[in-house]
């Protein structure tokens, strides 16, 4: 018998095709999950560090005495460092405000359009190929309230 023509080969062969094709499906399926969850974290750091700077602008702001804008902002962006590059617009808000009887706090709201993401470019490239537009920003925030007197 002749083994180039054998079916028993070419089922084998077929098997091993679909095998590698069923493969490289699912692990183009995997990766996008990774990224995607890769992509949340990142996310959620760059949430946690606008908190923290938050809290550190209303906490120094409120030490020296200076609850304006000028004092957020250069509190914040020092307290943000490199993750201030993630965020386009950055928008620090400060204001008084009430917290009852006769405490006045200092509170800070930092705004972050997270557009500079990992994999932000190809996420536009790709949307304005398909004729869709700009897929935006997720706006992130962070927020603390520090008693003043």
């Amino acid at each position: 018998m002749n083994r180039q023509h054998d079916p028993r080969l070419a089922r084998g062969r077929r098997a091993k095709g679909a095998i590698t094709v069923e493969f490289v499906l699912s692990l183009l399926v995997l990766m996008f999950i990774l990224i995607g969850g890769l992509t949340f974290a990142h996310a959620m750091l760059v949430r946690y560090q606008l908190s923290n700077a938050a809290f550190s602008a209303a906490r120094a702001c409120a030490a020296a005495g200076q609850a304006n804008d000028v004092c957020v902002r250069t509190s914040v962006e020092a307290a943000l460092g490199r993750y201030a590059e993630f965020c386009d617009p950055l928008t620090p808000v400060q204001g008084l405000r009430d917290l009852g009887g006769d405490i006045t706090g200092l509170e800070v709201v930092v705004e972050c359009g997270y557009t500079r993401f990992p994999g932000a470019e190809l996420l536009r490239r790709d949307a304005q190929a398909a004729g869709v537009g700009d897929p935006g920003a997720l706006v992130l925030r962070g927020r603390s309230v520090i008693p003043v007197e």
